[in-house]
């Protein structure tokens, strides 16, 4: 980078902190964007340390009017000359009064947080829930809504300034919301914020890639905004399904979302999915993987399996002769394209066969 803002530690996330502040600013040199650019496709943990610092830049925008949001405001004017280090500071010191954390790499600074902001950020201890691979777990959260949390997936709710705050950090969960008109539920993910006063719905957040699918009620899903941040949103009806790529393009599409959702009761639906998608979901779910060859990749299926059950997948999909497992051992199964395919084109139902 040809131009630092701070002399800080270089983490990940001091860099990611750094080239956002920079971007920001407004005084970024096609140079500069181009070694962004570089720096943020070298690793996927550079994308998302610096999805995590946009996601608090428009955090910081959202609840601006929060007392304690203010209170930080007014203390980085007085601790930093500045403007786009100040405007910086107290996002970060705002993410500290969100989070009741404060990390490390910022706290090296002149400048310490004062002790009222500190004890601010006690008064709204967070929940936090996570579930490694192959769980899912149910919670109540601190509002009396609902949360299903998938496999590999955490998540930290708290209450900040009338608003009842959830960050998906990674991984899939569904939501059934208390109604509460005067205070919003909204939940954070990949840079997003989906909205909702009382609904169920589900969002996923995975690697850059993101939906939200609602099942009743209705949300509305900002991608990104905030007083920095440019941005767009989008309404969802029951029934809709949004999608966002990891390069921001969005698509809403009608889907089974009893289907979709079925992850819920231990099971994961495919209608119409190619097999190769079909075996990476379920991969999700299990240590050992399924690999599938190229040719039989975009054959689609229609099935269901109970999740994780990667050995039923294999065998129902070599059963109806769309593929055969080439290969096994105790970290994957290779299915590679059957010997003849007379079905090519068409839809297989791989249906596992019921459990005796």
């Amino acid at each position: 980078m040809t131009r630092a803002l701070e002399p800080m530690p270089q983490t990940i996330e001091a860099e990611a902190a750094d080239w956002l502040a920079l971007a920001r600013s407004g005084r970024m040199t096609p140079a500069e964007t181009r070694e962004l650019e570089a720096w943020l496709a070298a690793d996927v943990e550079h994308r998302l340390a610096y999805q995590s610092m946009q996601d608090t830049w428009r955090l910081f925008g959202e609840l601006e009017d929060d007392p304690a949001v203010m209170e930080v405001r007014e203390w980085a004017k007085k601790s930093y000359n500045r403007p786009v280090q100040m405007r910086f500071a107290a996002a970060i010191a705002a993410a500290a009064v969100l989070t009741g954390g404060w990390w490390s790499w910022w706290a090296s600074t002149p400048a310490p947080l004062p002790p009222e902001i500190l004890a601010a950020a006690s008064e709204n201890p967070a929940q936090t829930f996570s579930t490694g691979l192959g769980q899912t777990t149910t919670a109540t959260l601190f509002d009396g809504s609902v949360v299903t949390l998938d496999t590999d997936s955490s998540l930290v709710a708290r209450e900040v300034g009338g608003i009842r705050l959830v960050e998906l950090k990674k991984g899939r969960a569904f939501f059934k919301v208390a109604h509460d008109a005067s205070r919003p539920f909204k939940v954070v993910a990949a840079g997003r914020t989906v909205t909702a006063t009382g609904t169920a719905f589900s969002v996923r957040a995975e690697r850059g890639d993101y939906q939200v699918t609602l099942v009743e009620g209705s949300v509305t899903v900002e991608s990104p905004r905030g007083r920095f941040l440019p941005g767009q949103e989008k309404k969802l009806t029951p029934g809709l399904s949004l999608t966002a790529d990891a390069g921001g393009r969005l698509d809403v599409e009608r889907i089974n979302v009893t289907a979709d959702t079925s992850w819920r009761t231990g099971h994961l639906t495919f209608q119409d999915e190619p097999l190769g998608q079909a075996a990476a979901e379920m991969n999700r779910y299990s240590r050992r993987k399924l690999v599938v060859d190229p040719g039989v990749a975009g054959t689609p299926i229609l099935g269901v399996f109970p999740s994780g059950d990667v050995e039923a997948f294999a065998r129902a999909a070599e059963a109806t002769k769309i593929a055969s497992v080439a290969f096994e051992d105790d970290a994957r199964i290779e299915l590679a394209a059957p010997v003849k395919n007379s079905g090519e084109g068409n839809v297989h139902n791989i249906q596992a066969a019921p459990s005796s």
